[in-house]
């Protein structure tokens, strides 16, 4: 039976189950002849023709038991390459690493809330495939789209430590452009959507343009604001530095 494979070979196994029933019908049949000796009266007297077909109702029980546990264990012979269809969207996350993101209004920082939040997000998506931008001053593809949501999830719990990638200062509108650039592939899912986690402030002039474009390309953003309307000193500046608050607005 060559080429002949089994999907659920392990099912095979209930096969040994058919050597106790064997044994048992066995065992039966062996104690019907006693009792038929013993009190089924004379020879002429008895139902012979029961028995043989007793006999073949237990071989084509016998049967069925070993064709449904065949069965079971899914036999497949041969093989051929078939389209697969993805039922997924393309989410681009376009994530802050700026200095201001280490404050700590939300405790422990702006950074690491945003990265568990991105984590818990990931776990409920199924067959979506998910890129990574992390911007600063500049925007650098941290992860191109891709199925494997776990080791995109470990880029982002390091992703603030990759800040030095994107230099100072905060560009959204170059953000969104790289969001972009990242979901224009050739085989792009039919919804495809940005998601950009900032404390919203903005040191560039081209975050609305950027949107525009966006929406141009039937590309919806989705904002998630990191950080409090009271704001907080980023971790390293002098005391009179103004304090970092959360630019909703933006």
């Amino acid at each position: 039976m060559l080429g002949l494979t089994f999907g659920e070979p392990w099912s095979l196994a209930l096969l040994l189950l058919m050597v106790p029933l064997w044994w048992l019908w066995r065992f039966e049949a062996r104690r019907r002849a006693a009792a038929d000796r013993d009190y089924g009266g004379a020879p002429e007297l008895r139902l012979g023709r029961a028995g043989r077909r007793r006999q073949i109702r237990t071989w084509l029980l016998v049967a069925a038991i070993g064709l449904i546990v065949i069965a079971l264990a899914r036999p497949q012979w041969g093989s051929k390459d078939a389209p697969a269809e993805r039922r997924g969207i393309d989410v681009a996350i376009a994530l802050d690493v700026s200095r201001s993101m280490t404050a700590s209004d939300v405790l422990p920082s702006r950074a690491v809330a945003a990265a568990d939040g991105i984590g818990n997000f990931l776990t409920h998506l199924r067959s979506d495939r998910v890129g990574l931008v992390i911007f600063s001053g500049r925007p650098f593809e941290r992860s191109p789209l891709t199925l494997d949501l776990e080791v995109l999830g470990q880029l982002v719990s390091q992703a603030q430590r990759d800040a030095e990638l994107v230099g100072r200062g905060t560009d959204l509108g170059a953000a969104i452009d790289d969001a972009l650039a990242l979901l224009d592939v050739p085989d792009a899912a039919e919804s495809r959507v940005i998601i950009v986690v900032s404390d919203g402030e903005d040191l560039g002039e081209a975050a609305l343009p950027a949107a525009d474009r966006a929406a141009e390309a039937n590309i919806p953003i989705f904002t998630v604001a990191v950080g409090t309307d009271a704001g907080a000193a980023i971790p390293g500046d002098a005391a009179d530095v103004a304090v970092s608050r959360a630019d909703r607005e933006t």
